[in-house]
């Protein structure tokens, strides 16, 4: 019964054969066993190859696996959390100025927060390191700190805490597993006066660009098992799509399995396309560190100053979460997810997956058509165009008929007999 409600493989009744069932036995001996991140990687895996295989029912359940069982994860993290003393530090340099707040948890409990405002010096490692350092001469040291920035002398940092408070000291950075949800929380406390912000300057401050973006292009590649790879341009204005400015580049010279290399080559096709104008005031990448090191170079070598920022999933255990990569910045820059600049520029690589998975569907129909019209006797170059140009597929040439066909230039009623009787 449960069997049929698909509440069960139903292996009593032979409805699923010993591979497929020992690898549902394996999942479930691996959650019960704490390995969360190698299922939690194993299931990532097969939502990428349902997804490329435009299986998307198959997707979609796996992806509800995925947060199910990541959502117990937090739970239990969370409970893991909960009696521990700890300081959570988060910092922002903008304008001049390094914001610093720090949230004190004693026993689990947030008890204080404090605010810091100084000048900014052109070493904001140096900074913040000496910061610490004098801040914990006069106070209490908890079990753990969590640190929104990594900085270089951290070891000697954790060694000058361990001495001072004569036990052990833990000291996290942003990358460390875990401190994600924490340094939000502070990130959190120093953007409140982001909600004041129109959405343009917002956008400037949070994401230290040079200036408020009016025009964004949001870029992505997608290819089907390595096969029609293509890169997509989406634009919007005053954060309003504009679909007449949307651009498809059929990949010419990059691998199907570089994707930086294909981000490369897409931009600068488009800088070097004059009919494409204007120019940006912001540049947002569909990917990580790599992709971004791409963009800026091809941009440097135009000699063309740019605002970039990526947009990609995190690492370990928040790898299916959206994170923001920043130039010449080492870890991402963990905006709350409560943000509105984070919101939006979620929203325009959501419009930018969706024009990129719709474009390369229609552009692998057409491919497929192209190839079994090439196939046909009688039909050459001219013809193929004009049966292009006139039908999108092939089920609209079948639904036309012989004598539909026999009216186009060039065509006769032989010729379209022998298209009709080719395609079943």
């Amino acid at each position: 019964m449960l069997g049929g409600i698909d509440k069960c493989p139903a292996p009593c009744v032979g409805a699923i054969d010993e591979q497929s069932y020992r690898a549902i036995v394996d999942e479930i001996a691996d959650f019960l066993a704490g390995k969360n991140d190698k299922l939690l990687k194993k299931l990532e895996g097969q939502i990428s190859e349902a997804a490329d295989a435009w299986n998307f029912e198959e997707a979609r359940a796996k992806k509800e696996k995925y947060l199910a069982i990541k959502r117990l994860v937090e739970k239990q993290s969370v409970h893991e959390h909960m009696g521990i003393n700890r300081d959570v530090w988060g910092f922002l340099s903008e304008e001049g100025r390094v914001k610093v707040v720090v949230l004190a948890f004693r026993k689990g409990v947030l008890i204080s927060k404090r605010l810091f405002k100084e000048t900014s010096t052109p070493d904001i490692a140096a900074f913040l390191s000496t910061f610490l350092f004098q801040y914990y001469s006069t106070r209490p040291i908890p079990d753990e700190i969590i640190l929104s920035e990594e900085i270089e002398d951290k070891p000697y940092l954790q060694q000058y805490l361990k001495e001072r408070k004569k036990g052990r000291v833990r000291l996290h950075g942003p990358s460390d597993s875990g401190a994600g949800d924490m340094i939000r929380l502070a990130i959190e406390n120093l953007h409140e006066v982001e909600t004041a912000l129109d959405l343009p300057e917002a956008f400037k401050r949070m994401l230290r660009l040079t200036k408020a973006p009016n025009r964004i292009e949001i870029y992505d590649n997608s290819h089907s098992h390595g096969q029609s790879p293509s890169g997509i341009m989406v634009v919007f204005e005053a954060f309003k799509p504009k679909k007449e400015g949307y651009r498809v580049f059929h990949i010419r010279e990059a691998s199907p399995e570089d994707d930086v290399a294909m981000m490369a080559e897409v931009l600068r096709r488009r800088v070097d396309d004059e009919r494409i104008k204007p120019l940006p005031d912001l540049v947002i990448i569909d990917g990580g560190k790599a992709q971004l090191s791409a963009a800026l170079a091809t941009f440097k070598s135009r000699a063309i100053p740019m605002d970039i920022i990526g947009i990609a999933k995190g690492e370990r255990r928040k790898r299916m979460e959206d994170v923001l990569y920043l130039p010449y910045r080492k870890n991402p820059l963990l905006l709350p997810r409560s943000s509105p600049v984070f919101k939006e520029i979620v929203r325009m690589r959501d419009e930018a997956h969706r024009f990129a998975i719709t474009s390369h569907k229609k552009w692998k129909r057409r491919e497929d058509l192209t190839s079994g019209l090439e196939q046909i006797k009688g039909v050459g170059k001219k013809r193929l165009k004009a049966l292009l140009l006139q039908f999108p597929s092939t089920e609209a040439i079948k639904e036309a008929g012989v004598e539909a066909i026999a009216r186009l230039p060039g065509f006769t009623k032989n010729v379209a007999e022998e298209i009709i009787k080719s395609l079943g």
